[in-house]
């Protein structure tokens, strides 16, 4: 008996994988000059289903309790469920108040993406949060900010003040940027201030190196949405997608080395003749040296920093670099990172940016 796998089968352990491939091949198919549903097409993709089973089961177990935890915090969804105007229904509350995610992990040596989820529930929410959804990144930024110092000229040992100021803005209005804890203390190595996410020295940091500098270097990493070019650009301001800074971060355990993310590596036809093929070809974006500096410190921030619940909470003794995110009122949350043989990144927040996953 041949024993065949159903399709569906394949499709509920990556549905948005899947979908991802489906619209990359309508693109393809005119230049290929083939018909991708009649014919008997072969395609090989970069999916490892043992660690798209994992990630499925850390959003199946962890998602529900996080979503209990979360969805009375915040005084706006109070406000939006107690509307007096009764348009909004409970399941539409419920709905807007679902807590989403996008999750995907890297090969960062080779680009391919070898897992992906961009929702919480692929039947309801056909959009895919990690490669179509824009959003601020917060803290989780920070690690282009420090890249283009150090590439520069800067040490790690370097010193900024952890002190308050005031910036007057283009329109003339006041901006007193502040700690996440509201803590200050005095001078601090940049080292230090990586790790424990100091929103005031990395202010004063890109302020001296200049943003459109920090904008030159995110874009060589791999960064395509539009990054505007000012002090807040620091903490995150301008909009990410996650598949994105995922490649970016590849090319910090990857001695400097970017590649394309790639989901497709070649297509056969019905005969087995090959008819496309896709490598994604690394180039140098970094300085070695640069690149095993920043490495270094955004390990710091897993050992000792804003990440260390890694550690504590989960024992986990390889080497790992990353950085945590959060922005303004608490709309989203994120971590990316890296051992030496993945990449990985995760975002977790509402569809409607106006709601608060809480403090905490």
């Amino acid at each position: 008996p041949l024993r065949l796998k159903p399709a569906s089968e394949t499709k509920k352990i990556a549905p948005y994988f899947t979908e991802y491939i489906r619209v990359q091949m309508n693109q393809l198919q005119d230049s290929l000059q083939v018909n991708v549903y009649e014919d008997g097409l072969r395609i090989y993709t970069t999916l490892d289903t043992r660690i798209q089973r994992y990630m499925n089961m850390a959003v199946q177990t962890i998602m529900p309790e996080f979503q209990k935890r979360v969805r009375y915090k915040s005084s706006l969804q109070q406000r939006l469920h107690s509307r007096s105007d009764s348009t909004i229904t409970d399941s539409l509350f419920n709905e807007l108040t679902t807590v989403q995610i996008a999750f995907i992990c890297l090969d960062p040596h080779s680009g391919h993406i070898l897992a992906m989820i961009g929702g919480r529930d692929f039947d309801k929410y056909k959009y895919n949060r990690a490669i179509q959804a824009p959003r601020q990144p917060g803290s989780a930024f920070k690690p282009f900010v420090f890249t283009a110092a150090i590439d520069n000229g800067y040490s790690p040992a370097d010193e900024f003040l952890n002190q308050p100021f005031v910036l007057i803005n283009d329109d003339g209005t006041r901006w007193t940027p502040h700690n996440y804890e509201n803590d200050v203390s005095g001078l601090m190595t940049l080292r230090e201030a990586l790790a424990g996410s100091k929103n005031l020295v990395t202010i004063r940091l890109i302020q001296e190196i200049g943003p459109s500098l920090v904008v030159d270097y995110a874009k060589r990493m791999g960064i395509k949405t539009n990054l505007r070019a000012v002090p807040s650009l620091a903490l995150g301001s301008s909009e990410v997608y996650l598949l994105d800074m995922v490649s970016a971060f590849s090319v910090f355990s990857d001695n400097g080395i970017y590649f394309n993310p790639i989901s497709i590596t070649r297509i056969e036809d019905k005969t087995g003749n090959v008819i496309y093929q896709n490598r994604s070809p690394g180039r140098e974006v970094l300085r070695p040296e640069t690149a095993y500096v920043m490495n270094n410190l955004l390990q710091g921030v897993v050992n000792y920093g804003t990440g260390y619940s890694l550690r504590r909470d989960y024992q986990l003794t390889m080497p790992i670099g990353g950085k945590t995110g959060t922005t303004n009122e608490y709309t989203d949350a994120w971590f990316v990172g890296f051992t030496p043989h993945l990449s990985a990144g995760v975002w977790v927040g509402f569809d409607d940016p106006q709601l608060s996953l809480g403090r905490g």
